[in-house]
């Protein structure tokens, strides 16, 4: 009896930090082009992925299933407008500055990107 309560409890809190447990990934959609790390992405849907270690992810952009680009950025906990996302004109261009998921911010570098 008691192997069964340790299972049920043990199942029960995996259950729990599942639910809890940010996903690294979100989806949003740009009206018109913005620029990241030097690279154009072109007005669309696209997925949002993250990996690392906070404060510093590498941020992936798929488009169609395709890979478009991998860009390091900041990773803080904020995300106050999930899939919302911030741009700063910059000659002509929009310079993408950060990205808000649900309880995450992604605040993107302006250095070159990798991995194109």
């Amino acid at each position: 009896m008691k192997s069964k309560s340790v299972f049920l409890v043990l199942f029960l809190l995996a259950a729990t930090a599942l639910t809890f447990a940010a996903p690294n990934k979100t989806s949003i959609t740009f009206s018109e082009s913005v620029t990241v790390a030097g690279t154009t992405l072109a007005p669309g849907e696209y997925q949002v992925e993250w990996n690392g270690t906070a404060p510093d992810v590498q941020v992936t952009f798929w488009r169609y299933k395709n890979k478009v680009i991998t860009v390091p950025a900041q990773l803080q906990a904020a995300g106050h407008r999930p899939n919302a996302f911030t741009i700063r004109p910059d000659s002509g261009a929009n310079i993408l500055v950060e990205i808000d998921a649900k309880n995450t911010e992604l605040r993107f570098e302006q250095s070159v990107a990798s991995g194109q």
